[in-house]
């Protein structure tokens, strides 16, 4: 199994909560086209599980599922150049670690659209 984690620590700046809510929304997408099981770390200023519990899709981490796998971290907070990268990159090709920890602050959205490896999982959801 492979993951996206949305992750916002409180060493890491995350900005404002509206800039976090794109953040999710644009990890949870990412982990749709990519066939990813999408999960949510975030701790500050307090854990997310203090203000939202899951309802369909069960986002908290449970810290020894990542164990023993691959993983790396993209910081894309304010990042434009990876932004317009997800218009045209293979994800999964580009980061093929079991765990994908992303810190971003944008809607992904339309970017993904355009991307002409995801556009027909676009028309089937």
């Amino acid at each position: 199994e492979r993951y996206i984690v949305y992750l916002c620590h409180s060493n890491l700046t995350c900005a404002g909560w509206g800039d976090r809510q794109h953040g999710i929304f644009s990890a949870y997408l990412l982990s749709l086209v990519t066939n990813r099981t999408f999960k949510v770390d975030m701790q500050s200023p307090c854990p997310l599980s203090k203000l939202y519990h899951p309802r369909l899709l069960n986002w908290k981490i449970n810290q020894t599922e990542f164990e023993g796998l691959s993983s790396t971290h993209l910081y894309a907070l304010n990042d434009r150049r990876f932004r317009e990268s997800v218009k045209i990159i293979d994800f999964d090709e580009e980061y093929p670690q079991d765990v994908v920890y992303l810190t971003t602050n944008y809607d992904y959205f339309y970017n993904i659209k355009a991307n002409p490896i995801y556009k027909n999982i676009f028309r089937q959801k």
